[in-house]
């Protein structure tokens, strides 16, 4: 089964967009986990790494529930598709 950021990702570079805004409320957990997972699958990046660099950019981002999807679907990303 897909994890639903791989899905919304392939979703978006389906439209073949030149650019995709990423919002939520905060700009804090969602909107970073979905960067993260993209950062991930496109720049193979660590969890550790992408939670890192997303801190240093917008501090307080990534926090708890998001920082374990995170580290959970890290190799899911890697294993389905380009």
């Amino acid at each position: 089964m897909d994890s639903p950021v791989y899905v919304l990702i392939l979703s978006i570079r389906a439209m073949h967009l030149p650019h995709c805004d990423l919002c939520c409320v905060a700009g804090l957990g969602r909107t970073g986990t979905l960067i993260g997972c993209y950062l991930m699958k496109h720049y193979e990046m660590s969890a550790a790494e992408t939670i890192a660099w997303i801190r240093i950019a917008r501090p307080g981002s990534v926090l708890g529930p998001q920082q374990h999807y995170m580290e959970q679907y890290v190799l899911a990303l890697f294993l389905y598709g380009p």
